[in-house]
């Protein structure tokens, strides 16, 4: 009966987790919609006009760093993996679209740690590029980065 209640705990842990990191990342939604955040009011959370789609933001986003930061030719690999790994990263919460209320209790939760186990792997691999990068750059547009950057990844979940 312990070990039940032990693995019961470890399950619910579990799913509080990829639960919360779901809502960070963008799997929430209930209020963005009311908020006009790429919901179904015709308008961007912005102001902007019509809503654009995630990868459009996410795309028009790497474009304006990319612009700001001023890559050259020869960080362009970099970049172009920089960018790659930010749009795998941005976009994988958005791509969750199976019904939990279709599983089991157990599935749901396996699933759902099958799901943050994806996003963890996602942002190693978006951490190794931004290092990968960021030596690549010069100290001013490291300067620039540590502007921007931040900014671009509060942005991610929205």
């Amino acid at each position: 009966m312990k070990n039940i209640s032990r693995c019961l705990a470890i399950c619910v842990a579990l799913a509080g987790i990829a639960v919360d990191g779901h809502a960070q990342f963008g799997g929430g939604g209930g209020m963005r919609r009311g908020q006009g955040g790429g919901g179904q009011s015709g308008q961007s959370g912005d102001g902007r006009g019509p809503s654009i789609s995630r990868m459009e933001l996410v795309t028009s986003q790497l474009y304006d760093l990319r612009m700001r930061l001023m890559i050259t030719p020869q960080q362009g690999p970099v970049w172009d993996n920089f960018s790659t790994r930010y749009r795998d990263f941005s976009m994988a919460s958005s791509r969750v679209t199976v019904d939990s209320y279709e599983l089991s209790g157990l599935q749901a939760i396996e699933q759902h740690l099958s799901l943050a186990q994806n996003r963890l792997s996602l942002a190693a691999n978006f951490s190794m590029a931004a290092k990968e990068l960021y030596a690549a750059l010069t100290p001013e547009q490291q300067n620039t980065a540590d502007q921007t950057l931040p900014k671009l990844l509060q942005n991610m979940g929205k």
